[in-house]
């Protein structure tokens, strides 16, 4: 009797422990698996048992769920594969969830056919928590201005400019702040120009001989200054250093000033070498003794640069089929319309109509209703861009353009600042008058990029 009590009991536990085995092995129902996509220049389309998921970098599912992923490259781009936790060049791409997963896919530029750009078309770029937005612009033809001192803006003479990138924003103190802190030295052969990089940093706080010296008032290059920052004469400005280079606070999104030309040049290079790689840089000749007639500028290369001064002029007046706003049409019969010289970019009528004016750019207004600004504003603020979706090609900053003035010797300038009056908004009139180591509290700079 006894003895089977023992048997019951044994048979008992072993049935228990044996469901409990199984409950152990066989997941909890609800826990749900995290899938992360991820894209640049390109987004991925999920799709579960032939439905469309709504756009997310992360997705829950339950486990052992298949999908369907699709990369979509956007315009210019192609797609090149996936990589993360799956690596494959298969798209779509399908996927069984067992594990928490991120995927991420990856493009590159349409090296082999120009796309279909149109007017406006966007491109961006992104790292390290930056993003530059650039703006397409077609080119054309059209009359330029060739005497100021009349009230006939387009006067020619006839310029003809290629289709090219266009910045959205002038160069942010953020931007600038950022590029400076990556720079390292440059080692020069004795024929000058490039020859390798070395690991030191890029500018030297302490050996006042140095030429790549920095302060807290100056950075240098060689012989040139690339920017005033920090202190001078009892006014703070934008950018300081202190063991690297910062922005004061609530300035990051301002447009950056005080720097010269061969300030600009160089960052269009660093920002080159970080986005695209070594080797598509537009700018070489840069050494020690460096001036700005000594520069070379290959516009075969996709790096950033400065624009020339007829794109500039390009960005600044186009319309495309807009005939509105006293716009005039060139050539004749093209259906192309563009700006009148004698207006701040984007605007509705005439430099001197304040309110058209304020409407796209900050400069000293002076008309008694609205208070003059006393510094830039943030890039974009709340103005209106113009035709091609670009912003403050008028006011807020002036900026620089690559070409050289006509006496040879100083840069071309344009577009006005904040402490500029409404007639250095009009887009048919550069300035020519600051030579490259130039710099000035409204004078920045935006970058360009040759059209593919």
């Amino acid at each position: 009797m006894l003895s089977h009590w023992f048997l019951f009991i044994f048979l008992a536990g072993w049935i228990l422990v044996c469901v409990s085995c199984e409950k152990e092995e066989d997941p909890p129902v609800d826990e749900l698996y995290v899938l992360t996509v991820s894209a640049t220049n390109g987004s991925v389309i999920v799709v579960e048992n032939g439905d469309t998921l709504t756009a997310s970098e992360k997705y829950d599912f339950p486990v052992s769920t298949s999908l369907d992923l699709t990369a979509v490259a956007d315009k210019g781009y192609l797609f090149s594969g996936w990589s993360g936790d799956v690596a494959s060049a298969e798209n779509p791409l399908t996927v069984t969830v067992d594990d928490s997963v991120g995927v991420v896919a990856n493009f590159v530029e349409d090296q082999d056919e120009d796309p279909p750009y149109e007017a406006g078309d966007q491109k961006v770029f992104k790292y390290a928590g930056h993003e530059i937005l650039m703006i397409y612009c077609p080119g054309g033809t059209f009359l330029s201005n060739e005497d100021d001192s009349d009230s006939d803006f387009e006067d020619g003479p006839e310029v003809t400019c290629d289709p090219f990138w266009i910045a959205e924003t002038e160069a942010t103190n953020e931007l600038v702040a950022d590029a400076f802190n990556g720079m390292e030295g440059f080692e020069f052969n004795p024929d000058g120009g490039i020859s390798g990089m070395v690991g030191d940093p890029f500018f030297e706080k302490e050996n006042k001989r140095a030429h790549n010296y920095v302060n807290y008032y100056t950075v240098k290059w060689g012989d040139e200054i690339l920017m005033d920052m920090g202190e001078v004469l009892g006014e703070r400005l934008d950018i300081y250093y202190e063991g690297d280079f910062r922005v004061y606070d609530n300035r990051d999104l301002q447009p950056v000033k005080y720097i010269t030309w061969f300030g600009a040049v160089l960052v269009c290079n660093e920002l080159t070498e970080r986005i695209k790689g070594g080797g598509s840089e537009v700018y070489d000749g840069i050494d020690t003794t460096w001036l700005d007639d000594e520069t070379i500028a290959d516009f075969a290369e996709t790096g950033f640069r400065l624009p020339t001064a007829a794109e500039w002029e390009c960005a600044a007046r186009w319309q495309g089929s807009d005939a509105s706003n006293g716009a005039y049409e060139y050539p004749a019969g093209s259906g192309q319309y563009w700006t009148p010289g004698n207006y701040a970019s984007g605007a509705m009528d005439v430099s001197g109509n304040a309110d058209a004016s304020a409407a796209v750019a900050v400069y000293r207004y002076k008309d008694g209703v609205r208070p003059n600004p006393e510094a830039s504003d943030d890039v974009k603020g709340d103005r209106q861009a113009n035709a091609l979706g670009v912003y403050d090609m008028s006011g807020n900053v002036w900026e620089w353009t690559f070409d050289e003035g006509a006496d040879g010797y100083n840069r071309l300038i344009w577009g006005g600042g904040f402490v500029s009056p409404h007639y250095d908004l009009r887009i048919a009139v550069p300035y020519d008058g600051i030579w490259a180591g130039g710099t000035g509290s409204d004078l920045g700079f935006r970058l360009a990029m040759r059209a593919e």
